[in-house]
């Protein structure tokens, strides 16, 4: 599996956005307009190579990810990564920090509490019938990932993007999961990560996973977003291209382009 360029757009600060397990690369919704106002945005996708997932499937994520980020003519950049993607960012950050100018962390973790439900769900994707997964996609979205905020525009984008499961490589990537823990790595990561967690988020335990970065990254910053669910990102109301803004201005300009 490998990370792929699935959007190259706007001009300024560089900022590579990193996604979570889904890996469409789609899931930043309105949020992406918004930030290719601004900055010179680089949206990555996984592509599945048909490996079984390992210890070493975030290792080869992050180095396609630096591969990205050349081929955009990327020298640094600030990594925007939300669940999934955040071990992915933390390799990044781990084996090239020289190419990471600062780090946004949304719900994520550098090591998931649930391992036996990861391992099970990995086992039982593979044969739920595609239908099932579109009508859960579509009437239990709403529910599962968003509420108790409500952001009618969001869901409705979020219903129509094809989901990361029918392009493949989902189960892989919920296989690797397991297998990630970064947690004594995290003092050697030594730029500033700002950190985001949601209060209500129902997929990722995020006020503990999130409160495990914070402690163990030297130069973290910690917010709760209140009343948030899994996916936040997306919200127009959350002032991403504010906070981004502010981190790029507090790190410098040598990620620009």
């Amino acid at each position: 599996m490998r990370a792929e360029i699935v959007g190259n757009r706007g001009s300024g600060q560089a900022i590579v956005y990193v996604p979570g397990i889904d890996g469409t690369g789609e899931l930043l919704l309105g949020t992406a307009g918004r930030l290719e106002a601004s900055f010179h945005l680089l949206r990555l996708s996984y592509h599945d190579e048909g490996m079984p997932g390992s210890a070493q499937l975030y290792e080869r994520l992050a180095d396609s990810v630096v591969e990205c980020m050349t081929a955009a003519r990327m020298e640094r950049a600030i990594l925007l990564a939300e669940s999934f993607g955040g071990g992915v960012a933390l390799q990044v950050a781990l084996r090239h920090p020289e190419r990471v100018q600062a780090m946004c962390l949304v719900n994520t973790f550098a090591w998931y509490p649930s391992r036996l439900r990861v391992r099970l769900g990995a086992a039982l994707v593979p044969f739920a019938p595609g239908w099932l997964l579109r009508v859960g996609r579509v009437h239990l979205a709403s529910r599962w990932l968003f509420r108790p905020r409500k952001d009618p525009v969001a869901e409705a984008s979020f219903r129509k993007v094809l989901p990361g499961f029918a392009r493949g490589g989902y189960a892989t990537r919920m296989q690797a999961i397991p297998h990630l823990d970064l947690r004594g790595a995290l003092p050697q990561v030594p730029m500033r990560c700002e950190l985001y967690a949601s209060s209500d988020d129902r997929v990722v335990p995020s006020t503990e996973t999130m409160a495990t970065l914070a402690a163990g990254l030297p130069n973290a910053e910690l917010h709760t977003l209140p009343r948030a669910n899994h996916l936040v990102l997306p919200l127009s109301e959350e002032p991403w291209p504010e906070r981004l803004q502010t981190l790029a201005e507090a790190t410098g300009s040598e990620g620009s382009r």
